[in-house]
Formats: structure tokens, sequence, C-alpha cells
């Protein structure tokens, strides 16, 4: 379906001749154009998408240390593009039983662009579009079960989990994902600009074993 720009009176500034975008198709012998609407960001004017994607970590093993990062998203110095992030899910699996208080696991906003750690390959909705290797995503695993250690120090916290715990071994337990961002980001999300980013935490000390996987999905907007 061709696009085909429609000329319409601009009566707001008087400028002249402005543009309505239509898409073009032809319906028996007559050539249609019906107009059609990219949604934004309400709050977020004069950008446009530029890649949609997805990330997963790999099986990130427990530490028994606390501070644990098991993922990042950060915008870095000097990009040009606006990191918005729509959703982040964590999954857990427990191949132990825990009877005191589960970890808890929290997000929040950093600053400081995270080292180590092991960078993701983002997964394309189109593979048409371009990422910008500016936007980076990081996990704390090399491989499913191989741990490495992101560095990065977590901000005040904006959003919060208590992973599941299995009091039993006896039986299997599916957890289900726990978000670790509000729901309202699958229509409105966390914009990092450049030179901010998130942090995924387990804030206690956990048990090893315990595993997890992060996975999100995002947009890179570019100015217009």
């Amino acid at each position: 379906m061709a696009e085909r720009p429609v000329g319409v009176t601009d009566q707001a500034s008087g400028a002249g001749i402005a543009q309505v975008r239509t898409r073009e198709r032809v319906i028996g012998s007559d050539t249609i154009a019906e107009q059609y609407v990219i949604p934004v960001i309400e709050y977020l004017e004069g950008y446009k998408l530029s890649y949609r994607g997805m990330v997963a970590s790999f099986r990130i093993p427990g530490l028994a240390t606390g501070n644990h990062n098991l993922f990042t998203a950060f915008n870095k110095t000097g990009s040009t593009k606006i990191l918005a992030i729509r959703r982040v899910i964590l999954q857990v699996d427990d191949t132990g039983a825990l009877l005191t208080v589960a970890p808890l696991i929290q997000s929040s906003r950093i600053t400081t662009l995270p080292t180590g750690g092991t960078v993701l390959t983002k997964v394309p909705f189109d593979t048409a579009l371009t990422p910008d290797t500016n936007c980076e995503f990081m996990g704390g695993a090399s491989a499913d079960g191989t741990g490495a250690t992101i560095t990065s120090t977590a901000g005040t916290r904006a959003w919060a989990q208590f992973k599941m715990r299995a009091a039993t071994q006896v039986g299997q337990f599916l957890y289900p994902d726990e978000p670790m961002i509000p729901s309202i980001a699958d229509d409105t999300p966390i914009l990092l600009r450049a030179l901010e980013g998130i942090n995924i935490q387990v804030v206690q000390a956990a048990v090893t074993t315990a595993h997890y996987v992060v996975a999100c999905m995002f947009e890179e907007l570019v100015a217009v």
C-alpha cells in the first residue's frame, strides 16, 4: 500500500499548505486515500521510532552476597536517541527450599555507565530497522549458569518485588513473571536519555540455589 500525502490548509499558523499522511489503495476502480496515525508518547514531541527490540539475559546463578546486579539498561554518553523501556520481566527458579524471608529485588535509575557483565544482543521486531550501540543492555551471566559480575551502583529504589520461594523441595513450582517496572510502562514507557539507565538488583544476600532470567522490551526513538 503506497503512502499518499494530502495537502490541507494550515489554519493554525497561516503558513500555507500542510500535509495529512494517508495510505493509498484501489477499491474497484477508485483510488482511495485513507488517513492513518502513528501513535506517539503524548508528552514526548519531536521524536519517532527508529528501532523496536527485545533482549533477555542468560540464566544467572544466585550469589550468597547482597547487592547482586542482574541486569542493566543504559543510554550512553553522546547518544542522540531516547531509550524507551516498555517492559522488564524477572523469572526465578529455585532448586532448594528457603524458609527465611525471600530476597527483595529492586529496580532503580542510574546515571553511571555499568561495567563488566555481558552485553546482550538485541533482537528486532523488524529486521529492516538498525539498533544504536549507544543503547546498551547487560546481563549478569555470560552463558546459562555462568555468572558475569555487573559493576553498577543502584540508585533510589523505584520498584521492588520479592522473589518467589519454595518452603519445601517436594514437587515442582512454576513461578509467574515478576514485572520490574510498573505495567503502565506498556503504554507510557520509562524514558532514558543520554547518561541514564536502569539497574535490576537483588538487594539482600540470596541463596546460591536461586537462578534468574531478566527479559526486556524496548524502543529507540530519534528526533525528527
